[in-house]
């Protein structure tokens, strides 16, 4: 596991585990992602020297989490977690589900609007396979038609707005992580409701954009967890945001009538990846996951 592990944070195949220090060339290389390529030789070689430190294992994990390298990076602080394991007083937070308002309902009119223009300049709205369900999950067989808001300038700007002066303030307040470490990773449309399990190391934000009385049926259930043992239910007004801990199980309530329009957004920082380390030690201690 090891090898495999530090072969991923280096993004090359060691030949074995003895490190050799890189060239200055290579050290400076933004390929590598994390602080760069001689960051990453120093993180593996401090977990090579002292393979029982829990700092090194994190460190290690938070660096193949920002080259994208999720599986590998929930190994590492999972090794982490077994040498050191976390106060589930952390936890807190990681159960809250909060509601904003962060449009009007004009604003709503105009993105739904903007986004049939857009889609039907192109022929019509996608339908491709979802991003973020993982393969093998009842989300990953869901086809809905969908956009994504990087696609259209007009819906990008306003998206940008939102996000200064809306979205990641009310995020920051709601999990305590500052704004200025927060970034948007992806964000898409969708004009029906659909099935979402997980969504793993970030947090997860979704906006009603339809007028409520156009469809029925509905809304965000989150099952019984470790922090509840009951089910709730969300129905946001429209123009409000639903966010949301992405590790916290969730399933999209589906609409039995009518056309639905929601905003879905997923947001990282490095921070997250410590949170996704409370959530999964926290789930072992408790039985969930």
């Amino acid at each position: 596991m090891l090898h495999a592990l530090l072969s991923a944070a280096c993004s090359f195949k060691l030949p074995a585990l003895d490190l050799k220090l890189p060239s200055p060339s290579l050290a400076e290389d933004g390929r590598f992602g994390g602080g760069g390529y001689a960051t990453a030789l120093r993180v593996c070689a401090d977990v090579l020297s002292s393979p029982n430190d829990s700092g090194g294992w994190r460190e290690l994990g938070t660096l193949l989490h920002g080259k994208g390298r999720l599986d590998a990076s929930a190994m590492a602080l999972r090794r982490a977690t077994q040498i050191e394991p976390l106060d589930s007083e952390a936890h807190v937070a990681l159960a809250e589900v909060w509601l904003t308002e962060v449009a009007s309902e004009e604003e709503c009119e105009w993105v739904i609007a903007t986004a049939e223009e857009h889609n039907a300049a192109k022929g019509g709205w996608a339908c491709r396979q979802p991003r973020f369900a993982p393969e093998g999950t009842v989300a990953n067989a869901v086809r809905a038609p969908d956009m994504l808001v990087a696609d259209e300038p007009r819906l990008l700007a306003w998206l940008n707005e939102k996000c200064d002066h809306t979205i990641l303030p009310a995020l920051e307040a709601q999990f305590g992580i500052p704004a200025r470490e927060l970034w948007l990773y992806d964000t898409f449309l969708l004009k029906l409701g659909v099935h979402v399990d997980d969504d793993g190391f970030g947090l997860s934000f979704n906006v009603l954009l339809s007028d409520p009385a156009d469809f029925e049926g509905g809304g965000t259930r989150f099952p019984p967890n470790a922090f509840s043992s009951e089910a709730a239910v969300y129905t946001p007004r429209r123009g409000q945001m639903l966010s949301h801990y992405g590790g916290l199980r969730h399933a999209s309530v589906p609409c039995t009538g009518g056309l639905r329009y929601i905003m879905v957004g997923f947001v990282r920082a490095e921070r997250l990846v410590e949170l996704r380390l409370e959530d999964a030690a926290y789930g072992a201690r408790t039985g969930e996951g």
